[in-house]
């Protein structure tokens, strides 16, 4: 099976602030590690447009499912997802065809 990357483009509600949204994204990474297939993750914010972007990548399809479907569930996510402006959110799942890594990133 083919690695995938999830992209999660979304805002924060505005009675949040962007410290209060990184601390609730400590319990958000502590459930993403726990996950069976997390690879690895960056959190990512465009600071003009205030829009944040969420990148997993994943060891299969089916991993990244069975760990969106657990987000739901999971109590580490709750304080993470209330602060989430629910309409501004896009889910992408993505089939990694190549990729290209450094020799530190091997080693």
């Amino acid at each position: 099976m083919s690695k995938v990357i999830e992209i999660v483009n979304f805002k924060i509600k505005k009675q949040y602030d962007r410290s209060a949204f990184l601390k609730a994204n400590q319990s958000m990474a502590q459930f993403l590690e726990e996950q069976p297939g997390m690879l690895t993750r960056s959190l990512c914010l465009n600071e003009e447009t205030n829009a944040w972007v969420d990148i997993v990548y994943w060891q299969n399809m089916a991993l990244a499912l069975a760990a969106q479907e657990a987000f739901m569930q999971s109590p580490l996510c709750v304080d993470f997802g209330d602060q989430i402006d629910k309409q501004s959110v896009t889910i992408q799942h993505i089939k990694i065809m190549s990729e290209s890594m450094t020799e530190s990133q091997i080693a």
